[in-house]
Parts: C-alpha cells; structure tokens; sequence
C-alpha cells in the first residue's frame, strides 16, 4: 500500500508514485496535503487527528481507514486459507 505525503508539494513527484504504484500493482490508500497544522499538532504533542480537523487530519483518517480495511480484507481471504492464526480486527 501506498500513501503520499505532502502529495501537492511536488505535483510531478506524486504523479511518478501514482504510475509506479499503478504500473506495479500496489494499491494507493491516500494522499495527505501539505498542512501548517501538522507542525502545530507536533510541537503541542499531540496526534494532528486529535489536534484539527483539517486538510491532513481529514486525508488521514481516511487513509487509515481504507488501509485498515484493505488489510483486514487481505488477511481474512488468507485466513480462509490457512485456519490456523487466530485474526482480531482493529477497529478505531
């Protein structure tokens, strides 16, 4: 899986990750924008998604969340294979 950080910073950057990952069969989970926020939530310590609810913290909860269900997806189709590992699912 594939997620690009400060995606808008570099516009040319991101468009070669996006090939790559197309191009090799790597799913693309996210794209989080640069956010001024981000620095705000780390010098007041705290998680930008508990700090703002802005561009980033929006773009990563989302992230998360299709990340998290596209694993859980892949490690229930494997465990339909192998029975023999106990799966616990995260849920936020």
């Amino acid at each position: 899986m594939v997620c690009i950080n400060k995606s808008d910073i570099n516009p040319e950057n991101a468009t070669r990750i996006r090939q790559y990952s197309q191009k090799n069969g790597i799913r693309m989970v996210g794209e989080i924008p640069y956010d001024r926020t981000v620095i705000k939530a780390m010098v007041a310590e705290k998680a930008v998604v508990e700090f703002d609810a802005g561009p980033a913290a929006t773009e990563i909860k989302k992230t998360v969340e299709k990340g998290c269900a596209l694993s859980f997806a892949t490690i229930t189709l494997s465990e339909r294979i192998n029975h023999t590992r106990k799966i616990i699912p995260w849920r936020p």
